[in-house]
This record gives structure tokens, C-alpha cells and sequence, in this order.
């Protein structure tokens, strides 16, 4: 009697030791498996570059070059139709409906952000449009049509959208700075400081 309890004494011991050694080393295993699931998981989420149709025009997207140990960057293209999309470009009458010309951020905070500034793009069409955070510094926006576009935070410092139409545009936090606003049309269109002007309704 007195033989089998120290044996299931010695047992016992031997159990909660065992436990008491094993844990910290199963913890450390299960810590260091869950950043490699995630990388894993993060990485076929990750866009790749892809070509884009674009109104009947296929065009190549340029991918900025990541930084060592980041994923790429969703492309977007450089040019469409005849539009080639740069600083001082001319694009007059350009159809960019449902472009996606938007920031493309890498990992840790940096990102590319599309620069168009001081282009022409009178009576172009942006319906539907992904132009966040793109950079429109004195671009000439006159009668240009971006209905529904997605303008948040675009840098539109000197831009001049006379007659420009922005039913449905966000323009969340975006620089309006000196933009001339003479005859654009506000309908349901979200301002900077995401209020929502409604003053263009018919």
C-alpha cells in the first residue's frame, strides 16, 4: 500500500514537472506559428499587377518598385487612350471612367500617389473614378465630369474646376486651397470637412 502511493506520488511529480517544462516551450512554439499563418494569409490577399480594360482599352500597369521585404503594389496604368498620365499632361476631353488611378500603399506606411499636376484634363470624364489621394495641383479641371468619384484626400491646390460636375464626388479631406468653384455643380457631394453639399440639386 505504502509502495503504490509513493509510486503514484512519484507519478504525480513527474506529471506536473513534465508540464512545468513543456509549457513554456509549446507557448513559444504556437507564438512563432501564428506571424508565419498570418504572413501566409496576408500574402494571397495581396493584388497583384494586372493589366486593366479600360472603355475597350487594355493597357499595361506600371507597379512601383517595393521596398526590400514588402509585397508589391496593386499596378495602375500609366496611360489610357491617347492620355498619358504625368505631371503637365494633356488630356483634354480624356474618357477616364471607372479608372483606378488611386493610392497604392506599400507595408509600414509608405505608398506612390498618382501626380497630375498642372495637367489639362478640360471636359474629361472621371465618372466613377478612383482618384484618392491623387495629386491634381493646378490641373485644369474645367467642365470636367466626376460624378461618383472617389477624390478623398487629393491634393487640388489651385485646381480649377469651373463648371466642373461632383454629384455624388467625396471630397473628404481633400486640398481645395485657392480651386476655382465657379459654376461646378454640388449634389450630394461630400466636402472636405465631410459635410455634405447638396446647393447643385435639381
Amino acid at each position: 500500500m505504502a509502495t503504490s502511493l509513493r509510486q503514484h506520488r512519484r507519478l504525480r511529480f513527474l506529471t506536473v514537472l513534465f508540464l512545468l517544462v513543456m509549457t513554456p516551450v509549446l507557448l513559444d512554439c504556437g507564438e512563432a506559428a501564428i506571424p508565419a499563418a498570418e504572413e501566409a494569409t496576408s500574402a494571397a490577399e495581396e493584388p497583384t499587377p494586372v493589366k486593366r480594360n479600360l472603355q475597350g482599352t487594355t493597357q499595361e500597369g506600371h507597379t512601383p518598385v517595393a521596398k526590400a521585404g514588402t509585397p508589391d503594389v496593386q499596378a495602375f496604368p500609366s496611360q489610357i487612350g491617347d492620355c498619358i498620365l504625368e505631371p503637365n499632361t494633356d488630356c483634354l476631353g480624356a474618357d477616364l471612367r471607372g479608372a483606378a488611378l488611386g493610392f497604392r500603399s506599400f507595408s509600414f506606411g509608405a505608398g506612390i500617389r498618382i501626380k497630375l499636376m498642372g495637367a489639362n484634363f478640360q471636359d474629361a470624364d472621371f465618372t466613377g473614378a478612383d482618384l484618392f489621394n491623387a495629386d491634381f495641383t493646378s490641373a485644369d479641371l474645367r467642365r470636367a465630369n466626376l460624378t461618383d468619384a472617389e477624390v478623398a484626400g487629393a491634393n487640388l491646390y489651385q485646381a480649377d474646376l469651373r463648371g466642373a460636375n461632383l454629384t455624388g464626388a467625396d471630397l473628404s479631406f481633400a486640398d481645395l486651397e485657392e480651386a476655382q468653384l465657379d459654376g461646378a455643380i454640388f449634389c450630394n457631394t461630400t466636402m472636405p470637412d465631410a459635410t455634405v453639399n447638396n446647393q447643385g440639386c435639381p
